[in-house]
């Protein structure tokens, strides 16, 4: 399932929950509901966000950056007085850098500052994704257990009480010679009615209630599943940069001792 999948089939689990709520907005099992399919959308769109950003980066910034070093030294063709120059230096029994050694040590500065920036970032984005990936979990534990207390039992013999009671008031009345013996009795069939008719509402109301959860439960899954995949290409990710810089430090470190 792809994001952009994932994040239409919420936003169509969304439009009934809306539907849903304007008649039964006390439901505490619509709001767990609501918030789940909301973090999916979120992560679904995050994820979208981030493999953008990421398409968008140069595929081998190291490579690029050792060009530009390299063509540093291919900018000021050598003359007769720059190769007099160039030569090496003695002062005080030591020889003195050599200027192209000098930018690439510069070069190899601004690349450590961006890569620590980038480790960084991507540690903090990685922070979000498991904070993310926590709360799914959460709030899709929370949906599978009201689902279970959420039951028609308890609505059903409430509408029938209320039914038995109106037509126990309405018997009484006949009784009493209250009213027509033939109203009243019309008017206990339409009691008895109405009672059926609220009771097949409620167990309709549920039966969608609960394949919309189902429904959502199981773009849950398809959304971690893909955030554990976007965790794991993240981490991987961390390694290479953490590897980089580890090999940047290498190259600075060598090219401080050419220095010396």
């Amino acid at each position: 399932m792809t994001p952009t999948t994932t994040a239409g089939e919420l936003l169509q689990v969304m439009g009934w929950i809306g539907d849903f709520l304007m008649f039964h907005s006390h439901s505490s099992v619509l709001v767990t509901i609501s918030v789940l399919a909301l973090l999916c959308i979120m992560a679904a769109i995050g994820f979208v966000v981030w493999k953008r950003k990421k398409s968008k980066k140069l595929p081998n910034t190291l490579h690029v950056e050792e060009g530009n070093e390299q063509r540093v030294g291919e900018t000021n063709p050598p003359t007769l007085k720059n190769a007099t120059e160039s030569k090496p230096l003695v002062k005080e029994g030591k020889q003195m850098p050599h200027v192209e050694e000098m930018k690439k040590i510069d070069l190899l500065n601004q690349r450590m500052d961006r890569l620590d920036v980038e480790l960084k970032k991507k540690e903090e984005e990685l922070k979000h994704v498991e904070k993310m990936n926590d709360l799914l979990l959460q709030q899709k534990e929370e949906v599978r257990n009201l689902i279970q207390q959420t039951t028609e039992i308890k609505n059903i013999e409430t509408i029938m009480e209320d039914s038995e009671k109106q037509a126990d008031s309405l018997q009484a009345s006949i009784d009493h010679k209250a009213i027509d013996k033939a109203q009243g009795y019309l008017k206990l069939k339409t009691i008895m009615t109405d009672g059926n008719w609220k009771v097949k509402e409620v167990i309709q109301v549920q039966q969608s209630l609960q394949l919309n959860a189902q429904k959502l439960q199981q773009t849950t899954e398809a959304v971690l599943q893909r955030m554990t995949e976007w965790k794991k290409e993240m981490e991987t990710h961390m390694e290479q940069s953490r590897k980089e810089l580890e090999e940047t430090q290498r190259q600075m470190e060598e090219s401080n001792r050419k220095s010396d």
